[in-house]
């Protein structure tokens, strides 16, 4: 089952550990993703060197494609529960 989430609470969940969700991308398409941003479970030749994301974006690291994504605070965001 899918549970709606707002951004902030998927940006903490991210940050403790492993999240499966989904959400709408910018051309209409569903992308389903697993991923963290907890430095513990991400690859360190994959760590940010630095930067920051946009206000409007919630960034994370895509554990299946082994890479970095964002997401629009706006999206609709589903975690699976």
């Amino acid at each position: 089952m899918k549970k709606k989430i707002s951004a902030e609470k998927l940006r903490n969940l991210l940050n403790e550990g492993t999240v499966n969700f989904s959400y709408e991308k910018i051309n209409g398409e569903l992308r389903e993703a697993i991923g963290t941003t907890n430095v513990n479970k991400i690859p360190a030749s994959s760590l940010c060197k630095g930067g920051e994301t946009p206000g409007d974006k919630v960034s994370y690291y895509d554990l299946v494609k082994g890479g970095w994504r964002s997401i629009s605070m706006k999206d609709d965001i589903r975690i699976y529960s």
